[in-house]
């Protein structure tokens, strides 16, 4: 009986180093796990932008109040990702505009604002939207906010500022668009007019 002490006293050891190691795996293994599923998350996300300028690219002066185009937004989404869903316009969302949600994603068309709006010079209001993706909640994967107009370059946002979630804030026509227009460039990153830091993406994405 005096030898079964010893052996009780390894298996012990042994078990205790095992859980240490299954600890110390998953402890070092998580945040490369995190990383992979917010990038996924993301890039369905930006997909999903992509997919609903190229469909307004068809029709420039799209009524975004017609069934039809809603339908044909919502198919252009919905090949990207299963479960996306067109929503009700949020509070401070004014007509014409397309929402809808992925199951981590919320997405919102909207008509760009005239110029006089923007800081530039009068003129007539453009032919042209502006499709915007941000988180659904801050507790799910994704992080980043997109920006896509049909006039110009899809750009990403950290989201550290308008901290944009759910549809308790939502963008503004515009809000994506320089602060300063006439500083703008192609190649730069910007500060928009909801005071996001607005990036242009990376080449290889």
């Amino acid at each position: 009986m005096a030898g079964a002490f010893p052996a009780t006293a390894r298996a012990s050891s042994l078990l205790l180093g095992t859980l240490a190691a299954l600890v110390l795996a998953v402890a070092l293994g998580w945040p490369w796990l995190q990383a992979r599923s917010i990038a996924s998350v993301e890039a369905e996300a930006e997909a999903i932008v992509r997919a609903l300028v190229a469909e307004l690219a068809t029709e420039p002066m799209a009524d975004l109040t017609r069934p039809a185009t809603r339908e044909r937004l919502l198919a252009a989404a919905s090949s990207i990702a299963p479960g996306v869903a067109s929503v009700p316009l949020p509070d401070g969302a004014k007509p014409p505009a397309f929402a809808c949600t992925s199951p981590t994603y919320c997405f919102l068309v909207l008509r760009t604002p005239a110029p006089e709006e923007l800081g530039l010079e009068p003129g007539p209001a453009p032919a042209s939207f502006e499709v915007y993706g941000w988180p659904r909640t801050a507790l799910q994967s994704g992080q980043s906010a997109f920006f896509a107009p049909t006039d110009g370059a899809l750009v990403f946002s950290r989201n550290l500022q308008g901290r944009y979630t759910g549809w308790q804030r939502v963008p503004r026509p515009g809000d994506g668009r320089p602060r300063d227009p006439a500083r703008r460039s192609e190649l730069d990153a910007y500060r928009g007019r909801d005071d996001e830091r607005w990036l242009q993406m990376p080449a290889d994405r």
